[in-house]
């Protein structure tokens, strides 16, 4: 789980039970951030508050061999640095 603010445009992540893609837009508010956000369910947009906590999924596609590729390829935050 992370702030939706420590998220990368293009990340998928899903609150309240619908999975949303974030944008590289936001506006700063005069108690909080938000950062727009488009429902995967139906297209629309919302802004959300950048504060809150959200669960960051990866999305996934298959080729015309049914390999499963990464859309978005996120590194792993266990890997070891050389």
């Amino acid at each position: 789980m992370k702030l939706l603010e420590e998220l990368n445009g293009g990340d998928i992540f899903i609150a309240d039970n619908i999975y949303y893609l974030l944008t590289t837009d936001y506006k700063k508010g005069k108690t909080n951030d938000s950062k727009r956000c488009i429902s995967l369910i139906d297209g629309s947009s919302r802004w959300i508050d950048a504060g809150i906590v959200v669960d960051n999924i990866p999305i996934f596609t298959m080729d015309k061999n049914s390999t499963i590729i990464a859309i978005k390829e996120t590194k792993k935050s266990d890997e070891l640095q050389n």
